[in-house]
C-alpha cells in the first residue's frame, strides 16, 4: 500500500508497505507481450514496479532492505533460493520516499560519507549511499538514508523544479 502521509511546503513523504512480490511465467510474458518477468505491486494489484530479471529484482529488494517470505511457511526467502513461479510473495518491510519542493534544502556531498542536512524528515541522518530515482519520467539524484526504525527513505527533488540540476553523463555510467 502506498500512502502519501505528510505533504508541506517543503516535500511530500509516501510511505510503501505491504508490498507483494510476483515471478511470472514465460507464457505470461509472452501472452501479455511484456519483457517483464518479476512485478511488485502494492495491496489491492495496484503496481509498483517490475524488472527484467532478477539481479535487478534483488538489488531492488536489497537498496529497501526488503525480504521476500515463502508463501507457505511464512519464512524470509534467501536470495540464494528458487524464486517459485505463478506465487504471490510478501515483501517483508516498509521504505519512504521524500520529494524536497524547493532548492533551498541543502545537500553535502554525493560520496556518502557526509550528512544530510536541512530537509525536514532527514536532518541529521547519515546518507547510506547515493543514486537515481525515477520521478514524473525524469531520472533524478536520489540520497538514501535510514530513521530510527530502521526503515529506508529515498530523498530527491522534484523533478519540475526548473533550476534542478542532472549529470546524464554520471547517470549512463551508473546504469551500464
Amino acid at each position: 500500500m502506498m500512502s502519501i502521509i505528510s505533504e508541506t511546503r517543503k516535500g511530500m513523504v509516501t510511505r510503501h508497505k505491504d508490498l507483494w512480490f510476483y515471478r511470472r511465467t514465460p507464457e505470461q510474458m509472452e501472452k501479455d507481450h511484456s519483457r517483464y518477468e518479476f512485478i511488485i505491486q502494492s495491496m489491492g494489484c495496484i503496481a509498483h514496479t517490475a524488472f527484467e530479471n532478477i539481479e535487478h529484482a534483488r538489488r531492488w529488494l536489497d537498496t529497501y532492505e526488503l525480504a521476500l517470505t515463502n508463501p507457505h511457511t511464512g519464512d524470509i526467502i534467501n536470495h540464494s533460493e528458487n524464486i517459485p513461479t505463478n506465487v504471490s510473495m510478501k515483501a517483508m518491510g516498509t521504505y519512504y520516499s521524500h520529494m524536497a519542493f524547493d532548492l533551498e534544502s541543502k545537500y553535502e556531498g554525493l560520496d556518502g560519507k557526509h550528512m544530510l542536512y536541512s530537509i525536514d524528515f532527514a536532518e541529521g541522518r547519515e546518507v547510506l549511499h547515493t543514486g537515481y530515482a525515477l520521478s514524473n519520467g525524469d531520472i533524478v539524484y536520489a540520497w538514501f538514508t535510514k530513521d530510527e526504525y530502521g526503515d529506508v527513505w529515498k530523498h530527491f527533488f522534484n523533478p519540475n523544479v526548473p533550476r534542478r540540476t542532472f549529470n546524464r553523463e554520471n547517470f549512463y555510467k551508473f546504469a551500464v
